[in-house]
């Protein structure tokens, strides 16, 4: 996000991943993974650690601060319960 510009509208509905993400199609998976940190399937919160700022997308730093305290900082969230996690795609 830009400071200063409106966010984006979603280009998906990615809530209730936990319930729902299997039946995406694979386009929708990787956008709600990599933009919003749902359906995400289980990633690497080591892997590019040296450089999460620039390296890593919205979504994984989302992923990595719910499931792994990492990033937290900088997507301005706390850990919270983790939501279920559904595999099958390549993210972050």
């Amino acid at each position: 996000d830009t400071p200063g510009q409106p966010t984006p509208a979603p280009m998906y509905e990615c809530a209730g991943a936990a319930e729902k993400a299997s039946s995406w199609p694979r386009q929708e998976r990787v956008w709600c993974c990599s933009m919003m940190g749902e359906g995400c399937p289980m990633l690497d919160c080591e892997a590019g650690a040296d450089d999460w700022m620039e390296g890593w997308s919205p979504g994984k730093k989302r992923w990595c601060c719910l499931h792994n305290n990492k990033a937290c900082d900088e997507v301005g969230q706390q850990p919270t319960a983790a939501p279920s996690v559904v595999g099958g795609i390549a993210a972050g």
